[in-house]
């Protein structure tokens, strides 16, 4: 349980900022983390990112020495199920939150 919790703390505090172009300059706004159910191994973590800059930013991976794996995805509704989909990146626009 303590190595699930330091695993998950790295993903959601260490990845977003790690491979952003200007870390600094990124706000991680809301983040939190799923719990692992009883005989799991993956977890999930959410955030916005927020890009207060006047230039843009692509996320363009991650990586956390405490998983074996590490991918970006985005959700959408359709058909009033919400559907995970994987990213090869993610743009961040300037002045705009994602």
């Amino acid at each position: 349980m303590k190595q699930q919790i330091t695993t998950l703390f790295a993903l959601l505090f260490l990845v977003p900022c790690a491979l952003l172009a200007d870390p600094a300059m990124i706000i991680v706004d809301a983040p939190y983390v799923k719990a692992t159910a009883s005989g799991q191994t993956d977890s999930r973590a959410f955030m916005t990112l927020i890009n207060p800059n006047d230039h843009g930013h692509t996320f363009i991976g991650a990586s956390s020495p405490q998983a074996e794996a590490v991918a970006l995805h985005t959700h959408q509704l359709e058909d009033g199920v919400m559907q995970m989909r994987p990213l090869a990146e993610l743009e961040l626009p300037a002045g705009e939150s994602v």
